[in-house]
């Protein structure tokens, strides 16, 4: 259990932070060309009171040359610098104007590759430009271009970038959204957070329900080693008995054994738990290529041995019960 709740905290925290890379502002609407402007619907989305923030953001998925990384080609979201840009990034992370010829990207392999200068050129129908990287850390996982660079490659109508007030929930805010005149579509990349997020929630869930039948299957193994161990010590405990040792004395000694056997077991298979956990998860995650953040459950953790030893004693309360039964003559008799 601990190793799966390692490795799944892991792979939350991985998965996480490229969501949210990729899903640099929460909601995106494309405006209805012939009808209305983006700024106008921009305006009339601001309004709501689920946004907190908006902004008119040209932008073009543009395919991407690594020159440091070739290996590593592939599409490419690029958005042209507007000082409202900030304003609906869910970043913290400043980001100024970029110069002429240059691109703002996070760090990444790709971006971090080699020594020097790094460069990266944007492909579109033939229409090729080079680009010199400017890594900026928190950055969101898109390109960031100057207006006059993006101008070079056909671009289609601006959309409206959305940032939705902290705490409100991004379904109510996309179906307010919906309901505006002008909107031709949106997409909802917080909506989208929700759903990878509840996934893999759900998954661990899954898993954690199987696990509780083997921890259920495990308390009545130990139950059975802590009634063959009083079978076992029949005579000493018979003899304790005999100098004086109380039912409740007796009972307790069980128990405390088998809670310190059960705290020792569970210390050792949470540090291990966490090793193979978080091992596991760099060996999968590490294979696609992807930044691993390392997330350990501690709360998580700490519920499971207090669960353990919960169970743990549960086990021990009637072979406890039988120790403390145990007459002293008749143990002496032996």
């Amino acid at each position: 259990m601990a190793a799966l709740l390692s490795g799944s905290a892991t792979a939350q925290a991985t998965l996480g932070e490229i969501v949210e890379a990729a899903t640099p502002t929460d909601i995106i609407v494309t405006p209805a060309g012939d009808t209305d402007n983006p700024v106008e619907l921009g305006n009339r989305v601001s309004q709501l009171p689920q946004v907190a923030n908006t902004a008119v953001v040209s932008d073009v998925v543009l395919d991407a040359e690594f020159a440091a990384s070739p290996d590593s080609d592939g599409p490419m979201t690029v958005a042209a610098w507007t000082p409202q840009l900030g304003s609906v990034l869910r970043t913290d992370a400043i980001i100024p104007e970029p110069e002429p010829g240059t691109i703002i990207l996070p760090p990444t392999p790709e971006t971090t590759a080699g020594s020097g200068l790094v460069t990266v050129t944007l492909r579109q129908s033939g229409n090729a430009h080079p680009f010199d990287i400017t890594v900026i850390e928190g950055a969101p996982l898109m390109g960031i271009v100057h207006q006059s660079d993006l101008a070079r490659f056909a671009v289609s109508t601006p959309n409206v970038w959305v940032k939705g007030v902290p705490g409100a929930d991004p379904l109510d805010a996309a179906d307010a959204i919906g309901e505006l005149p002008g909107v031709a579509t949106l997409n909802s990349p917080a909506v989208q957070r929700l759903e990878a997020d509840a996934e893999l929630t759900r998954f661990v869930a899954l898993g954690l329900a199987f696990l509780a039948v083997a921890l259920v299957i495990a308390v009545v193994g130990l139950s059975n080693t802590v009634a063959l161990s009083v079978t076992e010590r029949y005579r000493e405990i018979g003899l304790l008995r005999a100098l004086g040792a109380r039912r409740t004395q007796i009972t307790g000694m069980v128990l405390t054994e088998t809670l310190l056997l059960a705290l020792a077991a569970g210390l050792i298979g949470v540090v291990f738990g966490v090793l193979f956990g978080v091992t596991g998860a760099n060996a999968l995650l590490g294979g696609e290529k992807l930044h691993v953040v390392t997330a350990i459950p501690w709360a998580s953790f700490a519920a499971l041995v207090v669960g353990l030893l919960a169970a743990s004693a549960i086990g021990a309360v009637l072979p406890a019960r039988r120790a403390a039964a145990i007459p002293p003559a008749a143990a002496l008799a032996q």
